[in-house]
């Protein structure tokens, strides 16, 4: 018992048709779809939202094939990391707009150095070499060092003395 309709091949389905999982993603990504999604992702991602709420939107990508997406395809992954430090400055402007809104009594001072807190750590971990800390490791010695030997001549072991001689570790004064 054949159907005489024919079934259209998965790829080739449009985008409104594509099987969907159950979080509404497409489970066909066809090559113009994924060009927009990467687009979108980056555009996002750089505007400050996080790959979390990113991934959650509906025709996005799963985090799973995002970084497969990263793994497979360089110039994706350096504009994936260039997105993140436009992300960076996205967080640091954010504290100075905290601050200002605290400054005005608009927010609670303490709600905003939570707020602060967290978008300085943000900050910090999606551009470290811009807003992490700094570490000098450079050691500058301004003094005089002097390079010699230390002989300890204390006795290693008991001392023990009898019969006019003393004994170190099994020898005698005798001995020498």
């Amino acid at each position: 018992m054949t159907d005489a309709t024919p079934q259209p091949d998965r790829i080739n389905l449009p985008d409104h048709a594509a099987p969907k999982h159950a979080g509404g993603r497409p489970v066909v990504w066809t090559p113009e779809r994924i060009t927009d999604a990467k687009a979108t992702v980056l555009d996002l991602l750089a505007d400050g939202q996080s790959m979390r709420s990113i991934c959650a939107q509906d025709d996005m990508p799963s985090w799973s094939t995002l970084r497969r997406w990263l793994r497979e395809d360089v110039e994706f992954a350096t504009q994936y990391a260039r997105a993140r430090e436009a992300a960076a400055d996205m967080s640091a402007a954010r504290v100075i707009e905290i601050a200002e809104a605290v400054a005005a009594g608009k927010m609670d001072p303490q709600a905003g150095r939570t707020a602060i807190d967290g978008h300085k750590w943000a900050a910090s971990k999606l551009n470290a070499r811009v807003y992490g800390d700094r570490i000098d490791v450079n050691q500058h010695h301004t003094g005089n060092v002097q390079v010699g030997w230390v002989i300890d001549l204390s006795p290693a072991g008991p001392v023990i003395e009898g019969e006019g001689a003393t004994v170190i570790e099994g020898r005698t004064s005798a001995d020498e």
